[in-house]
């Protein structure tokens, strides 16, 4: 593990979600669920994305299952399930490569990566999440990037074993309700990333809207 300075930093390690935390994709994944439950009709597609919205940093198999059993009332299975996620990562990969990075991530990736273990902990599946991130060029920034199928909690729980960490020197960054309950899971401080015109985080949480911010919150 990197040596930090701990009279410089409060944390040895940060835990990021990487969906509109680090990346501004988390319209470009509603929309693709939008589009793959179009053909049912305007009803079902309005309820696929506002419990979608209700229920970000979920999987998506999860999601997919809820559509399918709940909704759309059929059956699910893992045949069913690869072709939906296969159809899911053809909308969504190549644009969430492109996606722009949220206010002062890639500053503040630039000039905090070598001397503060960063981590991923992400809802996308863990192959499409290397991908993505190799594809953007960015795995040199973190130590390790997990996602789906373990949950944040468990993620959370993981990196700290793996990596001899104390709880108390770990922060977890993210915009959903996922991340917040899988910090208060591992027992590690949460930072919120606000969103505009939909915050979905609890009240009395505290939260950043750029990264400048996070700046003030390591030292």
């Amino acid at each position: 593990m990197i040596e930090v300075n701990k009279s410089n930093f409060l944390y040895d390690a940060i835990i990021f979600d990487f969906d509109g935390t680090l990346v501004d994709s988390a319209e470009i994944k509603k929309n693709a669920f939008s589009l793959l439950y179009k053909k049912y009709g305007k009803e079902v597609e309005e309820r696929v994305v506002k419990y979608h919205e209700h229920n970000e940093g979920v999987p998506r198999n999860q999601k997919f299952k809820f559509f399918q059993t709940k909704i759309l009332k059929q059956n699910f299975d893992e045949q069913i399930e690869g072709e939906l996620s296969s159809n899911f990562s053809s909308l969504v990969l190549d644009l969430i490569v492109k996606a722009p990075y949220l206010d002062g991530v890639e500053k503040f990736l630039n000039k905090y990566y070598e001397v503060i273990n960063f981590f991923v902990a992400s809802a996308t599946p863990q192959k499409e999440l290397e991908k993505i991130i190799n594809k953007r060029g960015m795995r040199n920034y973190f130590k390790d990037i997990y996602g789906s199928p373990k949950t944040k909690g468990k993620i959370i729980k993981g990196i700290i074993k793996n990596n001899n960490l104390d709880k108390k020197r770990v922060l977890m960054v993210g915009d959903s309700i996922s991340d917040y309950n899988g910090a208060l899971e591992a027992n590690v401080k949460f930072l919120g990333v606000e969103k505009k015109n939909n915050d979905k985080l609890p009240k009395g949480i505290e939260k950043i809207n750029n990264f400048e911010k996070l700046i003030k919150k390591i030292h």
